[in-house]
């Protein structure tokens, strides 16, 4: 089991306005853990801290980063705790992360507290964050792959100059891939659970076009007056992948939209399964 001195000496070695966020955030968690484990078994406690000092350690390591870069202020970083929607927004995900053992999850949670630093209070993801945190916990990996997925579909296109269609099949393939395994098992409760965590909104019977969808992904040219799509819709249907993305977008995909919620986990989701890291959304 980890030795909750040495996140104290995590902090002391990171040094700067992260090192002491560090071990105010273990200060706070340890007392966090104690309350709300009070009646639980000896070894439910321990398995409990032990998760827990993992996710603090990589949220330390995200924090550390964002002061390096200068993404967010050493000000901001040493009196983030101070705000008590922040601090709440911690001790949601310490006790979220102290009740799973899976790694993702607790990947999900350190980057959903460090982003937070990013966002002033009262904005929409700061608002939405702290519903975030308790999604994540609540969702089973394979919910959290149909938020990626979708986040790619709904919220994600090429940005530079529309790409052939060879080009533009291979950038499919290239994103698309990672999440082939999500329609293993895939069912309708899958869908009504992320709609109970507030992740999507599930309209039944929805009939909106994958192929328009993923056309107007990668732009359009103007071609002797006319405007032609840069999407081989065919070719796409007929391979591998698109198969299976027409089989559950069939299913029921079409009818599904994302929340704010939704769309802040699903953002990780897809970082984290294809190991880009997309640009911010723009929250207010």
């Amino acid at each position: 089991m980890s030795d909750p001195l040495s996140l104290v000496a995590l902090g002391a070695a990171i040094g700067g306005a992260a090192g002491k966020f560090t071990e105010k955030a273990w200060d706070s968690g340890e007392r966090w853990l104690k309350t709300y484990f009070a009646n639980h078994g000896k070894k439910a406690q321990l398995k409990a801290k032990e998760n827990s000092l993992k996710f603090l350690k990589e949220l330390a390591e995200r924090v550390k980063k964002l002061e390096d870069d200068h993404v967010v202020n050493k000000r901001e970083i040493e009196h983030a705790m101070d705000h008590p929607e922040f601090s709440v927004l911690l001790q949601k995900s310490i006790l979220n992360s102290a009740q799973t053992e899976n790694v993702g999850k607790r990947s999900l949670l350190s980057r959903l507290v460090a982003e937070r630093l990013k966002y002033p209070s009262e904005s929409t993801y700061s608002l939405a964050s702290k519903m975030a945190s308790d999604a994540i916990a609540n969702s089973t990996p394979r919910q959290l792959r149909i938020l990626g997925l979708l986040s790619f579909l709904q919220e994600l296109r090429w940005t530079g100059d529309p790409l052939s269609k060879n080009m533009y099949q291979e950038f499919l393939e290239k994103m698309l891939s990672p999440f082939s395994k999500t329609a293993d098992d895939f069912n309708e409760k899958d869908l009504l659970h992320l709609e109970a965590l507030s992740c999507i909104t599930y309209q039944r019977g929805s009939e909106r076009s994958l192929g328009v969808l993923l056309s107007m992904k990668n732009g359009r040219i103007e071609k002797n007056g006319d405007w032609e799509a840069r999407f081989d819709e065919q070719e796409f249907n007929d391979s591998e992948l698109g198969t299976w993305l027409n089989y559950l977008w069939n299913e029921a995909l079409a009818g599904v939209y994302l929340t704010s919620v939704g769309s802040i986990i699903g953002k990780f989701v897809f970082d984290e399964i294809t190991g880009i890291t997309t640009k911010d959304a723009e929250w207010s």
